[in-house]
């Protein structure tokens, strides 16, 4: 990632590193989805940038920064092609507010964007109610057991 990072500033775009350790986290979750194993160090990177290494863990919150992480790439991407040769650029790290890339709920109206949050979240909801159900029941045949 240090690579792309420094390709970056080598094309006078002053990038955000912040977003490219998270990119690089999403990509080391997005391998173990993928190919379902470990690697210790990948491990070790998403724990050191607030990634869960449990994917039941992950929350709104993260597909949130997923989100924000992504829009910050295709915005670097686009900045590429827009630079005259030579063109001196701003030393201050570019990055898009978290507000513009926020995910909002307005009015209530499905569009075909909004299919992947609603999956999420009808995933989520799943996983709380299995989890509470699992647990309901191993609670009571631990009660039952010794009762």
């Amino acid at each position: 990632m240090l690579r792309l990072y420094t390709a970056f500033h080598a094309a006078g775009i002053t990038v955000d590193e912040e977003v490219f350790n998270d990119y690089l986290a999403i990509k080391y979750l997005r391998n173990t989805i993928v190919h379902g194993e470990w690697d210790e160090e990948q491990k070790h990177w998403l724990e050191q940038h607030g990634f869960p290494t449990d994917t039941r863990k992950l929350t709104e919150e993260h597909l949130d920064r997923m989100l924000h992480v992504n829009q910050n790439m295709m915005f670097y991407m686009a900045l590429t092609s827009l630079p005259a040769p030579g063109a001196s650029l701003s030393s201050k790290p570019v990055r898009l507010d978290e507000s513009t890339t926020r995910q909002e709920d307005g009015n209530g109206i499905l569009r075909l964007q909004d299919l992947n949050r609603i999956i999420w979240n009808n995933m989520d909801r799943m996983h709380m109610a299995l989890y509470k159900a699992i647990e309901q029941a191993a609670t009571n045949r631990i009660v039952g057991a010794t009762g």
